[in-house]
């Protein structure tokens, strides 16, 4: 008698739900064992100087420091080292806050209390976490969290300067810039604008860039210097030295620095804090205004760019 082979079909499918029932898994229920949780690894995070002119209101301040956030692979503890020089006074405490670039923000991390020297290390777990409803900070993982969106910062506190001597933004920081011709030194009469978007990545050892603008022509020139609203400044990084189109992107890091000792600027982490308070721009210059046609500062949630200043006649 003929097989149909319909038989066969089920004969195979029978087979197949049985091989695996009968596996012996090794989670002891005789089923197959399940996948295993990939083994996730730590993510480092830093704020790579912290200065007296990222307080607020700024410190006039000789001391540096660096900082460190190592988050395990499991996201239950954070190692933290901060080193530091320069200190006159005696430090009193060390904390992580939240908070953005010129904001004060609260306590999510008491690092120590009481005096202590370089480098300070600790091993952060739930136990140490201070919550802030307030900042929508309730849980450890949403403080971790806070670490990984650049929300978050370092704070060295001294006798004499009990809300902080010196502090640094943690991670992975955006800032940006709106360029016009007002902002020139001195003001340049024009249609064109642009505006300038800066990531910092986690450990801050690299930005990358975006810059975009309208109405320019002949353009010859990009760069960011250092100088304060109302001042022009050197050069750091030349984004560009002939005409492109918009966007412009790209990455800044210390290979492309052009250090300026004059404007306190000798290395990368120089650059990050002058970023990060406000004491860049970006200028974008033309064949008629070979100075720059339209500039930005280049800012933080603090910077507040004043009125162009008035034009005075010459006579």
């Amino acid at each position: 008698m003929k097989t149909s082979p319909w038989n066969r079909i089920f004969a195979f499918l029978a087979l197949a739900i049985v091989i695996p029932a009968c596996h012996d898994g090794d989670n002891g229920d005789g089923g197959v064992p399940p996948p295993p949780t990939g083994g996730g690894t730590s993510s480092t995070f830093k704020a790579v100087k912290l200065s007296g002119r990222q307080e607020v209101p700024p410190v006039l301040s000789s001391a540096t420091g660096s900082a460190t956030l190592v988050v395990d692979e499991t996201q239950t503890s954070i190692q933290v080292t901060v080193t530091f020089s320069g200190f006159t006074g005696t430090l009193t405490a060390a904390h992580i806050h939240v908070g953005l670039i010129g904001e004060d923000g609260p306590i999510i991390f008491p690092l120590v209390s009481g005096s202590f020297s370089s480098p300070l290390e600790v091993t952060l777990t739930e136990s140490a976490f201070t919550p802030q409803p307030t900042a929508g900070i309730t849980s450890f993982s949403q403080a971790i969290s806070a670490i990984q969106e650049g929300r978050t910062y370092v704070n060295l506190h001294t006798a004499e300067f009990e809300d902080g001597e010196i502090r640094g933004q943690v991670g992975p920081v955006t800032l940006t810039a709106e360029l016009n011709g007002l902002q020139e030194v001195p003001p340049v009469l024009t249609a064109g604008t642009g505006s300038l978007t800066v990531f910092m990545n986690n450990d801050q050892s690299a930005m990358t860039f975006t810059l975009d603008f309208s109405n320019l022509n002949n353009i010859n020139g990009a760069h960011i210097h250092v100088g304060p609203v109302g001042a022009d400044g050197p050069i750091i990084f030349p984004i560009a030295d002939a005409s492109f189109a918009s966007p412009l992107t790209g990455t800044l890091n210390e290979a492309g620095l052009t250090p300026q000792p004059a404007g306190n600027v000798s290395t990368f982490a120089d650059a990050v804090d002058a970023m990060i308070t406000g004491t860049t721009y970006a200028n974008v210059h033309t064949t008629v205004n070979p100075d720059g046609e339209i500039r930005g500062q280049i800012q933080g949630s603090f910077v507040t760019i004043p009125p162009p200043p008035t034009k005075t006649s010459r006579r």
